[in-house]
């Protein structure tokens, strides 16, 4: 169901022209918090965002899909646990700028987890940064929850937009 509406978004947005309206590929680099640092070590991962104004103000629709690995921390290893996870968040939200390049966004979301045993889990994030002409740096904190875990991370990010 929430794919189904991000589509929809990103499709109605595409829509609108408007030369404000960007897609930027994220480099994302966290450390898992919460119940999640028990187990994984860090997380690595890319994204592919698209923004587009809906407020003069500096207000933007955000949406995004990406894949990110949870790697699973070395006393692990010799137990016979994958060495990492692979999950894929597809989220939308709201992104507002502040201050000349500073913003601040939320995104909700699904997650789909790439192996079995995991379920499909409810996501948030909230970020901020900095946006410089083509490129943007930022920091986030990130959370799924499922029925049968919870993942957590705090971690930081850099874009290209184009």
């Amino acid at each position: 169901m929430i794919i189904l509406l991000v589509t929809g978004a990103i499709t109605a947005s595409l829509a609108q022209t408007s030369s404000s309206s960007k897609f930027s590929i994220n480099f994302e680099a966290g450390k898992p918090v919460g119940e999640a640092s028990n187990f994984y070590s860090s997380v690595i991962g890319g994204s592919l965002k698209y923004q587009t104004p809906i407020i003069e103000d500096g207000t933007f629709f955000t949406a995004s899909a990406g894949y990110s690995v949870y790697y699973t921390a070395a006393r692990y290893e010799h137990m016979g646990i994958e060495p990492s996870f692979g999950f894929i968040p597809v989220q939308a939200g709201v992104k507002v700028y502040l201050y000349k390049g500073f913003f601040m966004g939320v995104e909700v979301g699904d997650v789909i987890a790439t192996a079995s045993g995991f379920d499909n889990k409810f996501a948030y994030s909230l970020h901020t940064g900095y946006s410089f002409k083509r490129m943007e740096i930022g920091a986030h904190y990130e959370s799924w929850a499922g029925k049968t875990v919870q993942l957590a991370q705090v971690g930081a990010y850099i874009g290209y937009r184009f």
